[in-house]
Protein backbone atom coordinates (compact mmCIF):
# COMPACT_ATOMS: atom_id res chain seq x y z
CA UNK A 1 0.00 0.00 0.00
CA UNK A 2 0.85 3.32 -0.57
CA UNK A 3 1.40 6.04 2.41
CA UNK A 4 -2.17 7.17 1.27
CA UNK A 5 -3.23 3.75 2.02
CA UNK A 6 -3.70 2.69 -1.67
CA UNK A 7 -3.22 -0.25 -3.25
CA UNK A 8 -0.18 -1.30 -5.00
CA UNK A 9 -0.74 -4.67 -5.50
CA UNK A 10 -2.28 -7.09 -2.96
CA UNK A 11 -2.44 -11.20 -3.22
CA UNK A 12 -5.64 -13.09 -2.51
CA UNK A 13 -7.09 -16.58 -2.27
CA UNK A 14 -10.20 -15.71 -1.17
CA UNK A 15 -13.20 -17.73 -3.71
CA UNK A 16 -14.86 -14.73 -5.18
CA UNK A 17 -13.12 -15.46 -8.91
CA UNK A 18 -14.40 -19.01 -10.19
CA UNK A 19 -13.95 -17.69 -13.66
CA UNK A 20 -10.11 -17.50 -13.44
CA UNK A 21 -8.41 -20.53 -14.49
CA UNK A 22 -5.63 -20.00 -11.43
CA UNK A 23 -9.04 -20.30 -8.78
CA UNK A 24 -9.12 -19.36 -6.10
CA UNK A 25 -5.35 -17.66 -5.87
CA UNK A 26 -5.30 -13.65 -7.84
CA UNK A 27 -4.20 -10.70 -7.71
CA UNK A 28 -6.00 -6.91 -7.41
CA UNK A 29 -3.03 -4.55 -8.83
CA UNK A 30 -3.75 -0.65 -8.37
CA UNK A 31 -5.93 1.64 -6.24
CA UNK A 32 -8.69 0.62 -8.20
CA UNK A 33 -7.52 -3.53 -6.83
CA UNK A 34 -8.38 -4.80 -10.21
CA UNK A 35 -8.72 -8.48 -10.10
CA UNK A 36 -6.45 -10.70 -12.38
CA UNK A 37 -5.62 -14.58 -12.13
CA UNK A 38 -2.70 -15.05 -10.48
CA UNK A 39 -0.51 -18.71 -9.02
CA UNK A 40 -0.67 -19.08 -5.66
CA UNK A 41 2.94 -17.42 -4.23
CA UNK A 42 5.49 -18.49 -1.77
CA UNK A 43 5.68 -15.40 1.32
CA UNK A 44 9.39 -15.35 0.33
CA UNK A 45 8.51 -14.88 -3.49
CA UNK A 46 6.34 -11.68 -2.24
CA UNK A 47 8.62 -10.58 0.17
CA UNK A 48 11.67 -10.43 -2.88
CA UNK A 49 8.85 -8.33 -4.74
CA UNK A 50 8.55 -5.66 -2.50
CA UNK A 51 11.96 -5.53 -2.00
CA UNK A 52 12.48 -5.68 -5.78
CA UNK A 53 9.64 -2.33 -6.16
CA UNK A 54 11.69 -0.40 -3.32
CA UNK A 55 14.81 -0.80 -4.84
CA UNK A 56 13.76 0.23 -7.71
CA UNK A 57 11.25 3.55 -6.17
CA UNK A 58 12.77 6.96 -6.82
CA UNK A 59 15.02 8.18 -3.97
Amino acid sequence: MTVDNQTIIRWDNTPHFPEFETHPFHRHLGSDEAPEAFPAIAFADVLQFIMASIDASPQ
